[in-house]
């Protein structure tokens, strides 16, 4: 799988940018119609809102796994 670090501290990082960052999408207009079409998994669950902040309860050793579509995932560690 391939993977991406991040040095950007987690406080309010709304998924939408976070998809553009890791240039999993590279419009935002393009991430909110995937999130609406329940497109987009954080950690194997479906992004459900636009809105939704990643906390640090969504990290599993300081990583999470993005998810668009069937078939391409991407791995974000953060420092």
């Amino acid at each position: 799988m391939p993977s991406i670090t991040i040095s950007k501290n987690l406080s309010d990082i709304n998924i939408i940018d976070l998809l553009t960052e890791t240039n999993l999408v590279s419009l935002k207009s393009k991430a909110r119609r995937l999130i609406e079409q329940n497109s987009i998994s954080l950690n194997q669950k479906k992004v459900k809102s636009t809105e939704q902040l990643i906390i640090v309860n969504d990290l599993n050793n300081k990583s999470l796994v993005l998810q668009k579509g069937k078939k391409v995932f991407l791995k974000v560690n953060f420092e």
